[in-house]
């Protein structure tokens, strides 16, 4: 019975191809292995034999290749003559360059085939013997193990030349101007940062406590509400119930314990509000998703991501963004000392980076900020820098942005400062349509200091002030350092 998972027609003519033309391999071996033929097949064994000698600037001519499997004693149950099979047989096919590279090319689809087929027999297997693991498990377990196979056929490419394409590249984009970018529902945020894009990861660190779960949630809600943009809220703090409370308590403007202990209904003002919240509520309805996930492992998280991804966004033809709140070490990752603990960290980060870059839609996640950010009352003391990010550097090194996001001193408000918090820039990748070539720095009595947005919570309610610089300005009492004139202002 012939197996349609094999071809010993096609590894022929491939082998032969690359003993009458070495000068193609380099083409095909970023993606061609010895695993693609028939294993401990003649075939497999010349092409090992092959590449050796290839990778290593050597002359690969049939004759050598005989001479080295006699040197190896090598023998082949589907193959007596080794010697003549090779010079008589293999390199006598007829065949030119293109047909080469399209028989690899057949080769890695019927490889491809194969190891599906193997893997699925191998999910099979598990699923029969998984009775008593837990849902998640089973799927996280099933995901990774596809999730593998896919990736063993990821194919890098050859390195190109930097500027060739870029005229092409750059008149393409204005031919068909079609922006991916998921726009902030801050204004400031958005003309200085710019929004959120396919692949992006950004970060907001917060000391606990600090709000930064209020301003992850109003974010995003206002970002599923300004379009077609479905959004999935992955919390590790906070369960529905209490986010529900939480964003009717903001959108009614009464205080959280009246809706936690019911006793909103004692009041016919407070019925008023909660009551006539209901119909906007329903407009929200099917935009954002959340999910409480506790101590869930990163894999899992992942895999949850693209099943709610392929389930809800990929049918509805939306954009699409993710927030996960927090990075954070779990039970589930151990007792670690710190070189461990700082690995594990930089493996959930990275993995969430490249599901934003492989699903093609922006993350926005947030962590922790390190006691020297928080522990003086007085912001002359207060660490601002990249070392006040939890476990930053591996944070700060795969994140696309990472922004600090605190509540300020008591010494940071000044008569008519009507904001509670502040975001300062730490490492931003993009800048927005109104930064484009400035330094943004404020001079102070202190020195020069970077420009950062403030914001105003209040009641779960979140709203953007303005920025340090603008509130300086107005004041008319500080310096603005500012190299460009137009400041990257461009009306379109």
């Amino acid at each position: 019975m012939v197996n349609p998972l094999i071809s010993i027609e096609i590894e022929k003519v491939v082998i032969s191809g690359l003993l009458q033309f070495p000068e193609i391999y380099p083409e095909v071996s970023q993606f061609l292995s010895e695993k693609d033929f028939v294993s401990n097949s003649c075939h497999s064994i010349i092409y090992q034999i092959l590449a050796k000698r290839l990778d290593n600037a050597q002359t690969a001519t049939p004759v050598l290749i005989v001479e080295e499997i006699n040197r190896l004693n090598l023998r082949f149950q589907e193959v007596d003559n080794i010697g003549a099979y090779i010079l008589e047989g293999l390199n006598l096919i007829s065949i030119n360059k293109a047909g080469v590279i399209d028989s690899v090319k057949e080769l890695k689809k019927i490889t491809a085939r194969r190891e599906i087929y193997n893997k699925a027999k191998e999910i099979e297997q598990y699923v029969e013997k998984s009775g008593n693991e837990s849902f998640e498990n089973i799927l996280t377990n099933c995901d990774k193990m596809y999730g593998d196979l896919l990736s063993s056929f990821e194919v890098t490419g050859e390195p190109q030349d930097l500027f060739a394409g870029a005229k092409n590249y750059i008149e393409e984009l204005g031919n068909n101007q079609s922006n991916p970018e998921i726009f902030s529902p801050y204004k400031n945020y958005q003309n200085m940062f710019g929004g959120y894009f396919p692949g992006d990861l950004v970060v907001f660190a917060s000391a606990a406590k600090s709000g930064k779960s209020t301003l992850l949630l109003d974010l995003m809600t206002k970002i599923c509400m300004s379009g077609n943009i479905k959004g999935l809220f992955l919390d590790t703090e906070l369960e529905l119930e209490r986010v529900q409370r939480r964003m009717v308590a903001s959108l009614a403007d009464i205080n959280e314990y009246y809706l936690k202990t019911g006793y909103w209904r004692k009041n016919e003002e407070l019925i008023k509000k909660v009551r006539a919240v209901w119909p906007t509520i329903e407009t929200y309805f099917n935009k954002l998703d959340h999910k409480y996930i506790a101590n869930l492992k990163i894999e899992s998280i992942i895999s949850l991501i693209k099943h709610w991804y392929w389930k809800k966004v990929v049918p509805s033809g939306a954009k699409a963004i993710v927030c996960f709140d927090y990075f954070k070490l779990t039970a589930s990752d151990g007792n670690k000392d710190a070189f461990q603990s700082s690995m594990s960290m930089g493996h959930k980060v990275d993995a969430l980076k490249k599901l934003a870059s492989e699903l093609k839609i922006p993350i926005i996640a947030a962590c922790q900020t390190n006691r020297s950010n928080e522990e003086r009352k007085n912001s002359k003391f207060r660490n601002e820098s990249g070392s006040a990010v939890g476990l930053s550097h591996e944070i700060n090194k795969f994140a696309s942005s990472v922004f600090l996001f605190q509540r300020k001193f008591a010494n940071e408000i000044e008569d008519g400062d009507l904001s509670t918090h502040k975001l300062v820039p730490l490492y931003t990748r993009d800048l927005g349509m109104h930064t484009a070539g400035y330094n943004d720095l404020v001079k102070t009595e202190e020195g020069w200091v970077e420009n950062f947005i403030e914001y105003k919570i209040s009641n779960f309610s979140v709203s953007e002030v303005g920025t340090f610089k603008d509130r300086m300005k107005e004041k008319n009492q500080l310096d603005i350092k500012d190299e460009s004139k137009e400041n990257g202002d461009i009306s379109l």
